[in-house]
């Protein structure tokens, strides 16, 4: 569980979303604007072919808010329940649950916190949900409100008057984390039959990646291999697996997505021979004041206590993209 306030609720309340693959599930009694939205989610709010479930007080419709409640009616259901004042955002098998309205007012203006739950610490807040659900009365239309001073909701013209203090985060290139992932393990190494040229992969971890975030860019490093086998982008928070069958499951337990960046790199790796060892030998020669991970060091021997990431520094990373031809 990780408790978060200010910019930091908002920009993980956006990674949550703009990662939404099967489930969004929202109970919240004051709703904003569609842009907010769509600025928060990246326009993915209504686009996706996903479970869609909002619960909202429908006393509350305003005509800010009347274009998102039609948009769930055509893509999801929406259903409304007199009173209801809870503020839970279920994303996949993740939630939050906050204080904080799904309104520009609540993420960018005022002081809200929120509490972020992980699959396992999740169930009992879908359960809530699941019940509220069942109380709720399904709303199959809405009639568009006429504008007059109930233009706004409660939540947003009130909190118009506030100064904006919280802003989303505009992730570049420079602020990503960089870490070496190892691909294989000592008993099961990466050979020269295996191949990285896929579109999409899922990264495996023994321990919970919980310091990578979106956007981080992956370089993965094969075990036995010793070489660099290709780049990736992750495009998930972490998740786990349930009840896992397979030994290598229960090993290798925590999972995330990855965009493979250079997958023709990726297919031809063997033959492109960029040794880890020669490439930090290459780097230190050229830059002997620098280290290369972003605990001070200058070795990859962490390696050898199987670690399964490794932080490294902004420069020994764009060093290794350059050597592999990424722009």
């Amino acid at each position: 569980m990780k408790t978060l306030f200010g910019d930091d609720l908002l920009n993980e309340f956006k990674k949550l979303l703009i990662n939404t693959e099967s489930r969004l599930w929202i109970c919240c009694p004051y709703v904003g604007s569609l842009d907010f939205i769509d600025e928060l989610s990246n326009g993915k709010f209504l686009s996706q072919e996903i479970d869609k479930r909002f619960i909202t007080d429908i006393n509350e419709l305003r005509a800010v808010n009347y274009t998102v409640f039609q948009e769930i009616i055509k893509h999801g259901e929406l259903r409304s329940l007199t009173g209801i004042h809870a503020k839970i955002y279920i994303v996949d098998d993740r939630c939050l649950v906050s204080s904080a309205n799904l309104t520009e007012t609540a993420f960018k203006r005022r002081h809200e916190i929120g509490l972020f739950f992980d699959k396992k610490e999740s169930k009992e807040t879908i359960d809530i949900f699941e019940r509220f659900w069942q109380k709720a009365e399904r709303i199959v239309d809405v009639e568009k409100p006429l504008l007059k001073n109930n233009d706004w909701s409660n939540d947003e013209g009130y909190g118009m008057y506030l100064p904006k203090i919280w802003g989303l985060e505009k992730k570049t290139p420079l602020n990503r984390r960089f870490w070496l992932k190892p691909i294989g393990v000592s008993e099961d190494p990466v050979t020269e039959e295996w191949t990285f040229g896929e579109e999409q992969d899922e990264l495996h971890f023994a321990v919970r990646p919980e310091a990578i975030n979106i956007g981080d860019i992956l370089i993965a490093y094969g075990i036995g291999a010793k070489r660099i086998l290709t780049l990736y982008e992750v495009t998930s928070n972490w998740n786990e697996f349930d009840n896992p069958d397979e030994e290598w499951k229960k090993r290798w337990k925590f999972y995330l997505k990855g965009r493979n960046l250079t997958p023709d790199f990726g297919r031809n790796w063997m033959t492109q021979n960029l040794y880890a060892s020669a490439l930090l030998e290459k780097y230190l020669s050229e830059n002997p004041n620098r280290s290369i991970t972003t605990t001070g060091g200058k070795t990859l021997g962490a390696l050898q206590w199987k670690k399964d990431k490794l932080g490294l520094t902004p420069e020994f990373a764009q060093f290794i993209f350059k050597e592999m031809g990424y722009p």
